[in-house]
């Protein structure tokens, strides 16, 4: 901005000196037109004053003649062109004089113009220098904050091209990585792909397996039905022996001794009772296993309940199993290793001393405490929950 003001100042003291030079040069004109014009004047009077001579020369021959021949009339007629002459050349010389009064105060007009364009223009030329040394004192500052601004600006600039850079390289890193990730994922996708199609193969295996569990199912309750009317008909069949039996009993000990039955009808009362026990347990080991084989069925999760189509097994608590006694063949009385009958007489009890219980199951006895007993294995020694045995169905 500085260095416009100055080179506008400038382009001010030009203009302004121009226009004193195209003053100057007027009246440089204007004094040369004077002095043709004065020398035209002079050249004139000089050529007057010639012509005057010549006239005088002229005029004196003439008078001589006519001297002699006119007399006094021919010095009249001489007198005239010389006043004319002087009054002319009177006028000239006031002209030249005016003239030169003129060009002097002209040449006075220039010469003080000329020396005051050169004060104007020495004043402005040291005006315009200062100004321009203002200006360029300026322009410098300017410049050398420019040069700082630039500076800076290019220190900045790579500060910020370095910071690029480095962003750019851990862009290049994140890509990379998640180009890593996305390789991984996809085979990740590939391997669950792959998995999901496994496991719906499974899904489809376990509902099949589940409706033959549920047909098994089925079959097995429709045999518990099955198996518990049989042993309500054994159970009323035993029922009417122990009854009979009872009667009998009764029979025998308000009458007298009656002679003994024939060894024939005792034997096959005793062959009766023993079948009869034999299929009462045989049916309450059918009918435990089968309970048994009902509740594992019934405790299989429904396919809908397991993504993965899998058996997830569930721990039961069974009831203990009842006391009974293989050599007295009694229930929730003593296990046949605690029989007080061991190792005793070897004569077996009497059918009339034996409590049978009703294959339905009862109550237990409080007396003894109950052996473990695992329905997987069907033996004593453990729980059902605490057998390792694998289950397969």
């Amino acid at each position: 901005i500085a260095r416009l003001k100055a080179e506008r100042a400038l382009s001010e003291l030009r203009e302004r000196l121009d226009s004193q030079d195209a003053a100057l040069a007027t009246s440089e004109r204007e004094r040369d037109e004077l002095r043709e014009k004065l020398e035209d004047l002079q050249f004139s009077m000089a050529e007057s004053m010639i012509g005057e001579e010549d006239n005088k020369l002229g005029g004196e021959g003439a008078a001589g003649a006519s001297a002699a021949s006119s007399g006094p009339a021919g010095d009249g007629l001489a007198m005239k062109p010389e006043a004319a002459s002087a009054s002319e050349l009177s006028s000239l010389l006031e002209r030249v004089s005016s003239l030169e009064t003129r060009l002097a105060e002209r040449e006075a007009e220039n010469s003080k113009i000329r020396e005051d364009a050169e004060l104007e223009k020495q004043a402005a030329a040291d005006e315009a220098a200062s100004k321009l040394a203002a200006a360029e004192a300026a322009a410098a500052e300017q410049l050398a904050k420019l040069r700082s601004e630039s500076d800076e600006a290019k220190h900045q600039m790579e500060k910020r091209l370095e910071e690029a850079g480095r962003a750019a390289d851990e862009a290049k890193q994140r890509i990379t990585e998640l180009t890593s990730q996305l390789e991984s994922v996809q085979a990740s996708s590939t391997s669950l792909a792959a998995e999901n199609e496994r496991l719906s193969s499974d899904l489809m295996q376990a509902e099949a397996s589940a409706a033959a569990a549920r047909s098994e199912t089925a079959a097995a309750v429709a045999q518990v039905d099955e198996l518990r009317s049989q042993c309500s008909d054994l159970q009323a069949s035993l029922q009417q022996a122990r009854a009979r039996i009872s009667e009998l009993l009764d029979a025998a000990a308000s009458a007298p001794p009656p002679p003994p039955p024939p060894p024939p009808e005792q034997h096959q009362l005793q062959q009766q009772l023993e079948f009869l026990n034999s299929v009462i347990v045989d049916l309450k080991a059918k009918n435990t296993k089968l309970e048994r084989d009902l509740y594992l069925l019934t405790a299989l999760p429904d396919s809908s309940d397991t993504p993965s189509g899998g058996v997830q097994h569930q721990s039961y608590s069974a009831q203990p199993p009842r006391l009974y006694c293989d050599i007295c063949e009694e229930f929730d009385q003593h296990d046949t290793e605690d029989c007080p009958v061991q190792g005793g007489s070897s004569e077996s009890p009497r059918p009339s001393t034996r409590r049978l219980a009703d294959a339905s199951g009862g109550a237990g006895s409080n007396g003894g405490a109950s052996r473990p007993y695992c329905h997987i294995c069907e033996i004593f020694g453990h729980n059902t929950v605490d057998c390792n045995q694998d289950e397969t169905y």
